[in-house]
């Protein structure tokens, strides 16, 4: 499911270019696979059309994963 609208991505900023994408994915759960439903934001601007990202630990350092829908995946660290 797919919502057009804005998104707060915090307290200084704003964006009008934003989706909500609910989805239902598979996920391990102590040693079998139920379905899990999930939301995501979205944001879209020229370089990445459509992306998200996701902010964690690799290897003790600091990454950011971009998902987007011109270059593909990236790995920022």
């Amino acid at each position: 499911m797919v919502v057009r609208g804005e998104a707060d991505l915090s307290k200084q900023f704003k964006t009008d270019h934003a989706i909500h994408v609910t989805f239902i994915w598979p996920v391990s759960d102590k040693g079998s696979r139920v379905r899990k439903t999930d939301t995501r934001v979205f944001m879209w601007n020229e370089p990445y059309g459509w992306f998200t990202s996701m902010v964690g630990h690799r290897r003790g350092a600091a990454v950011i994963d971009i998902c987007s829908e011109k270059p593909g995946m990236i790995e920022i660290k």
